[in-house]
C-alpha cells in the first residue's frame, strides 16, 4: 500500500512521533526501572512470577496456594496466562517486561488507528491525529499499569478495522475473517472481561450499522458472528475455567448496586476533558478533589477534542440543513460514532445519570461489572474517530472563529492566573485549573487559525501539519507525565522466600484499607508510594505476599469462591467475642494452628447457608472445640459416622499437591484447612476417594481405620478437553488463514456499494 503524504511528509511521521513520546513518557523504564504503583505490585507481577516459577518446575500454573487458603490461578481471568504477547514474562520473569511490552502495545494501537482512519477515508494529517490521540489518551496512559485493560484497549482499533473489512469488502473475505477471529481471540485472552465486552459491543454494533446502512448482504454479519464463535473456541482454554470460577464466585449473581455504581464519571470531571490537570494530578501529589483519577481520565488532546467538537458539529449542522441530500459514507460513520460517544458517555455517568439504576436492575449484563466510568473507553475511541473523519477544513470562517477562540482562551488563561495569585486553597486550585484550560483552548484555537488555506504552497501545509502533530504529541505526553511511578525492580520485586515453618495469617480488611488507601497507595497522591516503596514492599499486603511465598488468608483476586467469601465474612464480623474469633482462626489454620487434623465428631448439612449457620452457632458455644468437630456439606446420609482418633503428618507438599500420612483407630474425618474447589482430587492409598467441603470453605476426606497415605492433587482433568477445543479451533483458524492469504496486501474496501 502506498504511503499517503501529509503535505509531502511521510505517514510514518505520526508513528515516529508516537514512538518518541512514548519513550520520553516512560524514560525511566528505559533506565532500568519498572512500574509498581497499585495493581502491578498487588496482582499482575506476583501472579506471573509465580506462574513462571511453576512452569520452570514443570507444572502448569493451575493453583495459587499462598492466597485465600489457596485459589485458582489459571482460571483467574486477569492473570492472562494464555495471552501470547506477554508469554515472554513467563519465560523470563523480569518485572521490566511489564513496561516494555506495554509500550509496544501503545505503538501497536497507534498503527492500528492510523490504518483504520485511512480505511475510513480520513486525510493524511487526520490519520496522524488518530495515531497519536488514541494511544496517548488519558484513558490508556493512566491505565498503563493495569496490564489487562491496556492490552485489551490496544486491540480495539484492529477489531474495528477487521470488522469494517469483513463487512464492506467485496469478493473473498477470508483474510478479513481470519484477521477478525485472530484479533477477537487476543482480545479475549488479554484478561479484562469488561473492556473486551465493551469493545465487542462497539464492533458488533458497527458491523450491524455498516450492514444496514450500506445494504450489504446479511451473511456478512453472520460471518462476523462466526468469527466471534471461532475466537471463543480458540480462547476456550482460558474462558471455560474462568466461566466456572465466575459461576462459583462472589460475583455469580452480579455485583451489588452500590459496588456496580462505584467510580462513576462525575459531571465536575467534565473540566478535565479540556484540561487534564484542572484539579491537579496524583502524579504530583496535588489532586485535590479525591477519587480515582485513572477511572475518569478521558483527555484526548485539545486539538483532537476541538476537531471532534467543531468538525462533528459542522457535519451535524450540514446534515440538518440538507436533509434531502443522499448521505455520504463519512456522514454515516460520523453519525454512528457520534451516537456511540454520546451513549457511552451517558453510561459512564453511572450514579449521576437517573437511568443507570434502571439498567442495573432490569437489563442483563449491567450487574456484571463495577465502574461505569470505564465506558469512557468507547467515548474516547469514538471522539478520536470523529475528529479524524471531520477535522475542520481550513477556511476563512473557521479562521475567524478560531481567532476569537484563541483570544477568549488566552484571556481566560490570564484571568485565571491573576485569580490564582489573589486566592488560596481550593479557590486557588480552581483558578489554576481554569488558567490551564484557557491556555490549552487558546493554543488549540490558534493552531486552527493559522492553518494554511487551500491553494497555499505545499511547504506551508507541510510545516503546519508537522507542528500540529508535534503539539498533539507534546500535549498528551505532558498530560500523561507522572501517572505511572517506577521503582528499582531489583530491590522491590526480588523474591524472598521465608525460611522455616510458614504460618498462615489474616489481615483485617480495615487494616488493609488503611494501609493501602490512606498511607501507601492513596488514589490522589502517587508520590507517597514512591517515598515509601520499602514500606509497601514489606507490608505483605495481598497479593504482594505471593512474591515471598508467604501464606495469607486474604485474597486480592477479582473472583473468589463464594464459600471462601462467606468464611471471610464470619472473620470480619465485628460482634464476635475474642474466643469465637480464635476458633475461626483455628478452622482456617491461622498462626500456630495446624492445617490438617482428625475430627472426632461430625455434623452433616445440605448446603452452604446451613454450614455458615452451624459455624456461627458453634463458635459462640464455650464447649465447641474446632479440632474435634467438623461440619460437612453432604447430601448423602449413608456415610459412616466417624468418631475415630489419630494423627496426620506431612510427607510432601508442592503448590498443587499434598501428601499426608494418616493413622486412625476407626472411621474418621481428616480435615485440611485449604480452600475447596472443583479440580481437587483425593487418593487414599492410590484409590480415588471423595473430597467434601468442610467448615464452610475447606476440605475433608473420610478414611477408615488403619495407616494410610492421603494425596490431594489439583489436576483439573477437564482442562485437557478445554485445551482440545482450543487446539481444534486454532487449527481451523490456521487453515482459513493459510488458504486465504494468497496475496500480501489487504483487500481494498468496496467503495461502490458503501452508503
Amino acid at each position: 500500500m502506498d504511503q499517503p503524504k501529509i503535505g509531502g511528509l511521510s505517514a510514518r511521521i505520526p508513528i515516529i512521533l508516537l514512538l518518541i513520546t512514548v519513550c520520553l513518557l516512560f524514560v525511566r523504564l528505559w533506565l532500568g526501572e519498572a512500574i509498581f504503583w497499585g495493581l502491578p505490585a498487588l496482582q499482575f507481577y506476583p501472579w506471573r512470577e509465580f506462574a513462571a516459577a511453576e512452569l520452570a518446575s514443570g507444572r502448569l500454573s493451575l493453583w495459587n496456594p499462598y492466597n485465600g487458603a489457596g485459589a485458582p490461578l489459571l482460571a483467574n481471568y486477569q492473570s492472562a496466562i494464555f495471552y501470547p504477547p506477554r508469554w515472554i514474562s513467563l519465560i523470563d520473569p523480569n518485572p521490566r517486561w511489564m513496561g516494555w511490552i506495554g509500550m509496544l502495545h501503545l505503538l501497536w494501537a497507534g498503527v492500528g488507528m492510523l490504518i483504520l482512519c485511512r480505511r475510513l477515508g480520513a486525510g493524511a494529517f487526520e490519520q496522524g491525529l488518530g495515531a497519536l490521540a488514541y494511544p496517548l489518551s488519558g484513558t490508556l496512559i493512566t491505565r498503563f499499569g493495569t496490564l489487562p485493560m491496556l492490552d485489551a484497549a490496544c486491540w480495539l482499533p484492529w477489531l474495528m478495522l477487521a470488522s469494517d473489512g469483513l463487512i464492506t469488502t467485496s469478493g473473498r473475505r477470508g483474510r478479513w475473517f481470519a484477521l477478525l477471529a485472530g484479533v477477537i481471540t487476543l482480545l479475549l485472552l488479554a484478561g479484562h472481561a469488561q473492556w473486551a465486552s465493551y469493545s465487542l459491543a462497539l464492533s458488533g454494533s458497527y458491523a450491524l450499522w455498516r450492514t444496514l446502512s450500506g445494504r450489504y448482504p446479511a451473511r456478512r454479519l453472520i460471518l462476523w458472528g462466526c468469527a466471534l464463535i471461532l475466537a471463543a473456541g480458540i480462547a476456550a482454554v482460558q474462558l471455560i475455567p474462568t466461566a466456572q470460577l465466575q459461576r462459583l464466585s462472589q460475583r455469580a449473581g452480579g455485583v451489588d448496586e452500590a459496588f456496580a455504581l462505584n467510580f462513576s464519571f462525575s459531571p465536575f470531571s467534565l473540566a478535565t476533558l479540556l484540561n487534564p490537570r484542572f484539579f491537579g494530578s496524583p502524579g504530583e501529589g496535588n489532586y485535590f478533589i479525591g477519587g480515582a483519577y485513572f477511572e475518569v481520565a478521558a483527555y484526548i488532546g485539545i486539538l483532537p477534542l476541538l476537531g471532534a467538537l467543531i468538525g462533528g458539529g459542522m457535519r451535524l449542522w450540514t446534515g440538518l440543513r440538507r436533509r434531502t441530500s443522499a448521505p455520504t459514507q463519512g456522514a454515516g460513520l460520523s453519525v454512528f460514532f457520534g451516537l456511540s460517544a454520546l451513549l457511552s458517555f451517558l453510561l459512564a455517568l453511572g450514579q449521576y445519570a437517573p437511568f443507570f439504576p434502571f439498567l442495573y436492575r432490569y437489563v442483563p449484563g449491567f450487574k456484571l461489572f463495577q465502574a461505569p466510568s470505564r465506558w469512557l473507553l468507547v467515548t474516547v475511541f469514538s471522539l478520536v474517530v470523529i475528529a479524524a473523519l471531520n477535522f475542520p477544513r481550513p477556511g476563512r470562517r473557521i479562521r475567524r472563529y478560531a481567532r476569537l477562540g484563541a483570544v477568549l482562551g488566552l484571556g481566560m488563561a490570564g484571568m485565571g492566573w491573576a485569580a490564582a495569585r489573589a486566592l488560596s486553597g481550593f479557590g486557588a486550585g480552581i483558578a489554576v485549573g481554569t488558567s490551564g484550560m484557557g491556555l490549552l483552548i487558546g493554543v488549540g484555537s490558534l493552531l486552527l487559525a493559522i492553518r494554511p488555506l487551500p491553494g497555499a504552497p505545499a511547504r506551508l501545509h507541510r510545516r503546519w501539519a508537522l507542528i500540529a502533530l508535534i503539539v498533539i504529541a507534546f500535549d498528551l505526553g505532558a498530560a500523561g507525565w507522572g501517572h505511572n511511578p517506577t521503582v528499582d525492580p531489583d530491590q522491590f520485586y526480588t523474591v524472598q522466600p521465608p525460611s522455616g515453618r510458614q504460618q498462615r495469617i489474616y489481615i483485617p480488611q480495615g487494616e488493609i484499607d488503611q494501609q493501602m488507601f490512606d498511607r501507601l497507595l492513596p488514589f490522589d497522591d502517587y508520590t507517597q508510594a514512591l517515598n515509601q516503596w520499602q514500606a509497601l514492599r514489606d507490608s505483605g499486603l495481598p497479593n504482594l505476599n505471593l512474591l515471598d511465598r508467604r501464606s495469607l488468608l486474604n485474597n486480592f483476586d477479582p473472583l473468589r469462591p463464594s464459600w471462601y467469601e462467606r468464611f471471610v465474612e464470619l472473620l470480619e464480623d465485628p460482634t464476635l467475642p475474642p474466643d469465637a474469633a480464635q476458633k475461626l482462626a483455628q478452622l482456617a489454620a491461622l498462626g500456630d494452628f495446624p492445617r490438617w487434623w482428625v475430627a472426632q465428631r461430625v455434623s452433616h448439612v445440605r448446603d452452604l447457608a446451613s454450614a455458615v449457620q452451624w459455624v456461627q452457632t458453634q463458635i459462640r458455644d464455650q464447649a465447641y472445640d474446632p479440632g474435634e468437630a467438623v461440619v460437612i456439606e453432604n447430601d448423602s446420609s449413608d456415610l459412616p459416622p466417624g468418631g475415630g482418633t489419630g494423627t496426620v503428618s506431612l510427607i510432601r507438599e508442592t503448590p498443587q499437591e499434598i501428601e499426608l500420612k494418616v493413622e486412625v483407630d476407626n472411621w474418621a474425618w481428616v480435615v485440611v484447612a485449604d480452600t475447596d474447589y472443583p479440580g481437587w482430587e483425593a487418593f487414599l492409598d492410590d484409590s480415588r476417594t471423595v473430597i467434601y467441603r468442610a467448615n464452610v470453605a475447606f476440605r475433608a476426606v473420610l478414611v477408615p481405620a488403619g495407616s494410610h497415605t492421603l494425596i490431594m492433587r489439583f489436576s483439573r482433568s477437564g482442562w485437557v478437553y478445554e485445551a482440545g477445543i482450543s487446539a481444534i479451533s486454532l487449527l481451523i483458524w490456521g487453515l482459513i488463514a493459510l488458504v486465504s492469504l494468497r496475496r500480501s496486501a489487504l483487500p481494498a474496501p468496496d467503495q461502490s456499494s458503501a452508503a
